[in-house]
């Protein structure tokens, strides 16, 4: 007898209701599986107390109501779905969807909506850009026409003796 056999014959074990030799069998797995034992005093124990427990009384029609009710249910049409959705759900979903999209699309920037658009120039391979749109002085971005990166060589002189790099050969440090 395998531990699946041996399971589904606990009850019947139990209730005194298996033929002899299949009650031999069992109690020869008991003896050589400890946890059998255990196991068959457990389901013991939950028979016991399942028969402790008060009855539950319904009315006369429960059954009649019962089998009705499981009858509508089997013949009812099912529900039509959009994605797991009802109809309503998916039409408010795809409402909220919509209104965030457009939300989002406000929340941008005019000036970066425009600006810079590569637009390819058909079998040439050459890109050009379209004339950037003229920005207004309250954007937060403003053309300027020198750059910010240069710095005069007095700078440089200042900190060209503080600035050691790795491979550098010959540090010096003031």
């Amino acid at each position: 007898m395998d531990r699946y056999q041996f399971e589904d014959n606990i009850s019947n074990y139990i209730e005194n209701s298996l033929t002899l030799n299949k009650r031999k069998e069992f109690e020869e797995y008991m003896e050589s599986n400890p946890d059998a034992v255990e196991l068959v005093e457990r389901v013991r124990s939950t028979m016991g107390a399942m028969k402790s427990l008060p009855k539950v009384n319904s009315s006369s029609d429960f059954m009649d109501k019962l089998l009705n009710r499981i009858e509508i249910e089997k013949n009812r049409s099912p529900q039509q779905t959009v994605f797991g959705f009802t109809p309503l759900y998916a039409s408010l979903m795809s409402v909220v969807i919509v209104g965030l999209v457009f939300v989002g699309l406000s929340m941008i920037p005019e000036s970066t909506q425009n600006s810079g658009v590569v637009t390819p120039t058909h079998f040439t391979g050459k890109s050009e850009m379209s004339q950037p749109v003229q920005q207004k002085q309250d954007d937060f971005m403003v053309e300027v026409e020198e750059d910010s990166v240069e710095f005069e060589d007095s700078n440089k002189d200042r900190f060209e003796n503080r600035i050691h790099l790795v491979k550098d050969s010959n540090p010096s440090f003031k």
